[in-house]
């Protein structure tokens, strides 16, 4: 459930995501790291370019995403 202000909208004063850049060609690397800090990492894809590629990380705590 989404905090709520005075009104009847939710509150936009949420975190929804968080980009984090690595050096070219350590994300594998990278995804280890969170994995051994306790988050679920889900590979994602490659970009068109072949130069760009990302992962979702994910900390399940509460049912709630990071």
């Amino acid at each position: 459930m989404l905090p709520r202000q005075s009104g009847s909208l939710p509150s936009t004063k949420i975190l929804d995501h968080i980009v984090h850049l690595t050096p070219p060609g350590t994300i594998h690397e990278t995804a280890e790291q969170f994995r051994q800090l306790g988050f679920n990492v889900v590979a994602g894809g490659t970009h068109a370019s072949g130069l760009i590629a990302n992962s979702l990380v994910v900390r399940y705590a509460s049912s709630r995403r990071l």
